[in-house]
């Protein structure tokens, strides 16, 4: 019986017809114990159409390419965006927004959470006209209004008012919505979002890489390959190409295809690409170093995990579950290694690791704003208590400052 990877391959590169779907139903017709996958494969057939489809009907997206900006101009962006920040997190919101502003005011802003921010800082400032700007903005990005909706803690701030002006305010957002959904390359998104969907099909699946590992390998490995066709034909896909995640994080689902290449699970190098698109404007810096340090495996490239929490409810004893309980540990970096990890980060246009630290800190406790730094907080299950005690030599801890946090919610 030949395997299921092979079918893979066999259709991900057969030659696209209008009745494709068919000779796949035939195909699988023939192999009764491969039939549940049938949806799959006419997913990936699909796939395959939409690239065509780009090529065939959008050729002047092979052409696409973002003005050329200047290295300082993006480097004093991103300061202008640390700073404001900064701010935040001493609750200066009008100094924040001014910062923001001053951001925008030399290049349009990459990420959506960023235009969030600002308009969330105008509104605490009771800036009305800038937050209102600033929301048609975010529209325009393609996050939806009835997003902005579910999260019932920033809602009421933004949208405030006399129901005759919030219903106005709605009107005008969504009518930015409509017009930012006709400047996204939808042939090339559609695509995106069939890449990830492949690579979580076999991955969702019970007991996934014991039973399906080959095949997800194969599947890792075809869509390596289109995904690098894609970013060849048009550059990195961004939110101005592509939208915004409805809940604003910069992780676009179809990196997933870069976060698996670990060093376990090698493909291609995309550091390159990465660092490109950080300089193009095209992908916000912490998501690239996040990309970047994953895949190389190196922990201290750019020391976006800063702080962790230890967990071990079995095997350990009620003392030491006891000890680590409500603590955030981390290892003293000596001054030789924080200066080399800060030039790695400063050049990828990031914050130092202190004022990085501030911010992750800021993020644990204030769910507001869109920082999504907590990724700089990951989780440690432990299974006993001898690995425990040996992760702790040589940490120092603090107090977790996310006691009865509520994260913020992905929409």
């Amino acid at each position: 019986m030949q395997h299921l990877s092979d079918y893979y391959n066999d259709v991900l590169f057969c030659k696209i017809g209008l009745f494709e779907d068919v000779k796949l139903f035939i195909h699988f017709d023939t192999q009764p114990n491969l039939f549940i996958h049938l949806n799959f494969f006419i997913v990936m057939n699909r796939l395959r159409i939409l690239l065509l489809l780009g090529l065939l009907f959008c050729p002047c997206l092979l052409q696409c390419t973002f003005a050329q900006i200047p290295e300082g101009t993006l480097r004093t962006y991103y300061q202008l965006l640390n700073l404001a920040e900064l701010s935040v997190t001493e609750s200066k919101y009008p100094e924040a927004l001014q910062q923001y502003q001053q951001a925008f005011s030399l290049h349009k802003p990459i990420a959506a959470k960023d235009i969030f921010n600002a308009a969330l800082c105008a509104a605490l400032s009771k800036k009305e006209k800038e937050k209102q700007d600033l929301l048609l903005q975010l529209a325009g990005k393609g996050v939806m209004l009835t997003s902005l909706k579910k999260d019932s803690i920033t809602y009421p701030i933004l949208f405030q008012g006399k129901s005759t002006q919030i219903h106005k305010l709605s009107e005008a957002y969504e009518k930015s919505y409509q017009q930012g959904l006709r400047q996204f390359n939808t042939p090339l998104r559609d695509s995106l979002t069939l890449l990830y969907d492949c690579d979580q099909h076999f991955r969702r699946m019970k007991d996934s890489y014991k039973v399906y590992g080959d095949t997800i390998k194969k599947i890792d490995i075809a869509n390596d390959r289109l995904l690098y066709q894609l970013i060849t034909r048009y550059g990195y896909p961004s939110e101005d190409m592509i939208g915004a995640n409805q809940n604003m994080h910069p992780r676009l689902n179809f990196d997933i295809v870069i976060w698996h290449q670990t060093s376990l699970n090698f493909i291609r190098g995309y550091a390159p690409i990465l660092a490109e698109a950080v300089k193009k404007g095209r992908i916000d810096p912490h998501r690239a170093a996040e990309l970047i340090q994953n895949q190389s495996g190196n922990g201290d490239m750019y020391r976006t995990m800063i702080l962790s929490r230890y967990v071990c409810e079995k095997g350990c004893s009620d003392s030491l579950v006891h000890y680590i309980k409500g603590k955030l540990f981390y290892s003293m970096l000596q001054k030789e290694n924080t200066e080399k990890i800060n030039k790695n980060r400063e050049e990828l246009f990031l914050e130092s690791i202190d004022d990085y630290t501030k911010k992750v800190l800021f993020d644990l406790k204030d769910n507001r704003f869109a920082f999504y730094y907590v990724s700089g907080v990951p989780n440690f299950l432990f299974p006993n208590e001898e690995d425990l005690i040996h992760s702790l030599k040589n940490k120092k801890f603090i107090e977790d400052p996310s006691s009865g946090y509520i994260p913020r919610k992905s929409f």
